[in-house]
């Protein structure tokens, strides 16, 4: 399985990449997405995706981000980063590719 990082999931080519990620489940494991401010639409790709780490460059983002995620058994361990240095955390994970 290949380990994938999404740096702007919110833009159509981070979108894009989610939907073709989600329908080979069984071949990519997407383990980092990074957003500006978008915290809903990154918050619906965390229920689908299910990712280590979410960095928001935004840091009300992030902490709208950080409620909505705890809200949800499936969402609640994800880490959320925010910052330029937490995006840089997620441009930097360990994976096999990153989309960005």
């Amino acid at each position: 399985m290949k380990r994938l990082v999404v740096l702007g999931c919110t833009g159509s080519v981070g979108k894009q990449t989610i939907e073709v990620v989600h329908r080979h489940k069984e071949r990519y494991k997407v383990v980092g997405l990074a957003a500006g401010s978008s915290w809903e639409e990154v918050a619906r790709q965390a229920e689908l995706l299910e990712p280590e780490r979410i960095a928001m460059s935004d840091s009300q983002a992030a902490a709208r981000l950080r409620e909505a995620l705890a809200a949800s058994p499936r969402t609640s361990a994800i880490e959320v980063l925010e910052g330029d240095d937490g995006v840089l955390d997620i441009a930097c994970m360990q994976a096999d590719m990153a989309m960005i």
